[in-house]
């Protein structure tokens, strides 16, 4: 038998050129060992949005389509004017930039070439640490922490997080026990070495529930649709409701904080001192004075729910419901997971907004695509579950 190369996928239009140069501007901007720098990031930011907005050029739009396209990328637009950054920006564009595209060639683009530069980058470190002493040790809150060249531990967390969450959505069809055991090995592996705790706890309960959908396909599937249907608002407003309790001295908001390593109380303190906003503003230069209430020598978002509210901008905390409203729509068992996943990660980390560092966000992609390319989902779940879908069930937007 023929040994098989593990082949990468290649790279034929823009589409796919601007898809790489952001995998790499977003692996290049995590690594803390790698020679890099904010000119070069705004350089492969242009460039890499340059080559997905060229792409959306060659496509023919309606109307409806054109106002719909020109309202994200004008709020994209607002968020790198009032952030600073063009993280939420580049998802739009690329979200926009797969319209039609088959998704899962998309997603198995990126996970090779991610998981490509993880490995390398991996390798790269241990090389380091063996030739010329490098530490990756942290000791946050007493407890010693590697992030493997990656500048935190929890970096390192989502990014394995990310290509994990991939592999499964590449494989749903034909997943096995064997696969859930060895991803958690790998998971168990990695908070030896991170001690990322709520990381390991979000991928525990979707292993956990993967491993009742092989058995109990049905019962799952009706989990996964009314769970993925309400689920974001419920996350961001238990998110908002303890940052509110936690400020008017509600002691058991204060009692779950330290389970949840201090992301209530950093809501908490971005509420009292800053409250809420609609388009977004900048708070990662915030100066914070240490009280004996909040704690904190340093200020930072660990939870998207809070972030989204009272710094992104609560405008694109509703985007996303309505968005994740429709996706529940189209009531497929895949895409509902990748919800879920999410939305629980959603509630330890941040970057869940960047696409290219935890993917669900490109399958809204899926509701601008063509009504042959929507029905594969309903066909493919038909088929699997033994249940007849009404084509009238399918909302498509355009």
């Amino acid at each position: 038998m023929k040994n098989k190369i593990i082949k990468m996928p290649k790279i034929p239009n823009m589409l796919y050129m601007g898809l790489l140069i952001m995998i790499i501007k977003v692996y290049a901007n995590a690594s803390s060992i790698l020679i890099y720098n904010d000119n070069v990031d705004t350089l492969l930011s242009v460039v890499g949005i340059g080559c997905l907005a060229l792409h959306c050029l060659t496509k023919k739009y309606n109307i409806k389509t054109i106002i719909i396209y020109t309202i994200f990328v004008l709020l994209g637009l607002i968020s790198i004017i009032k952030m600073g950054n063009y993280n939420i920006f580049i998802t739009v564009v690329t979200c926009l930039a797969i319209r039609e595209e088959s998704i899962n060639k998309i997603i198995n683009f990126i996970f090779k070439y991610e998981c490509l530069f993880f490995v390398t980058h991996l390798i790269y470190a241990l090389l380091r640490m063996v030739i010329i002493n490098d530490s990756y040790a942290q000791v946050i809150y007493g407890v010693v922490r590697y992030d493997m060249g990656f500048g935190h531990p929890n970096r390192f967390s989502i990014l394995l997080f990310n290509l994990l969450i991939m592999w499964i959505w590449l494989n749903f069809d034909r997943l096995q026990m064997l696969n859930i055991i060895i991803i958690l090995a790998i998971s168990l592996v990695s908070y030896m070495v991170t001690k990322t705790r709520t990381n390991e706890i979000a991928l525990l309960i979707m292993l956990g529930l993967l491993s009742l959908y092989i058995y109990i396909p049905r019962a799952l599937s009706r989990l996964f649709k009314i769970v993925s249907k309400y689920i974001v608002v419920i996350l961001a407003g238990i998110s908002m409701a303890a940052s509110i309790l936690y400020v008017n001295g509600g002691e058991l908001f204060k009692v779950i904080d330290v389970i949840f390593s201090g992301r209530i109380r950093l809501g908490a303190y971005a509420y009292k001192n800053f409250g809420l906003t609609l388009l977004g503003r900048n708070l990662s230069n915030v100066v914070v004075k240490y009280d004996d209430i909040f704690r904190l020598k340093q200020f930072t978002f660990d939870n998207i729910y809070t972030d989204l509210c009272m710094q992104q901008g609560i405008i694109w905390l509703v985007t996303i419901i309505l968005l994740f409203y429709k996706l529940n729509q189209l009531n497929n068992d895949k895409i509902n997971f990748a919800i879920i996943a999410w939305t629980i990660y959603g509630i330890t980390e941040v970057h869940g907004l960047n696409v290219y560092m935890l993917f669900p966000i490109l399958l809204v992609s899926e509701l601008f695509d063509k009504k042959q390319n929507i029905e594969k989902y309903v066909i493919n779940k038909s088929n699997k579950l033994g249940e007849n879908n009404d084509e009238k069930n399918l909302h498509i937007w355009l």
